[in-house]
């Protein structure tokens, strides 16, 4: 393991933040990829892919945050030697990591069930897109 205390910060930063800057970069061009090959399937595909990457980032930026701030917590913990402490915030970032992943799947239920998944691919009827999201909102 690597002592970050000793050495230089911007350049221990650098090495933590160069993999996830990778990362993302990686995952910005799978959605590079997937708008070439929908963009021959009209608007509303690229609309739905658009949409689809902006959600991703928004969960990518959601579950780092609560990794980092878990990750720092947990090594506080464990710097006092707080066992129990760190078992604590653990299993409450794996109860907050759960209960959003409920919601999200939830949310997705919803929405199949509701009819609004078959209205987004129905270019040629967008009024029964926004009569299908107005019955999902009234349903929750």
């Amino acid at each position: 393991m690597k002592d970050l205390t000793q050495g230089s910060i911007p350049r221990h930063l650098a090495a933590l933040a160069l993999p996830m800057a990778a990362g993302m970069l990686l995952q910005t061009f799978y959605l590079f990829v997937d708008l070439y090959f929908v963009a021959g399937l009209g608007d509303a595909a690229i609309a739905g892919v658009a949409a689809a990457g902006n959600l991703m980032f928004a969960s990518f930026a959601m579950t780092q945050m609560l990794a980092a701030a878990t990750g720092a917590m947990v090594s506080q913990a464990v710097g006092r030697k707080d066992r129990a402490d760190a078992n604590h915030v653990f299993n409450q970032a794996v109860g907050v990591a759960h209960h959003a992943g409920a919601r999200v799947v939830a949310e997705h239920a919803r929405d199949a069930l509701s009819g609004l998944g078959r209205a987004v691919a129905d270019d040629h009827h967008p009024g029964v897109l926004r009569e299908s999201h107005a019955h999902a909102t009234a349903v929750v």
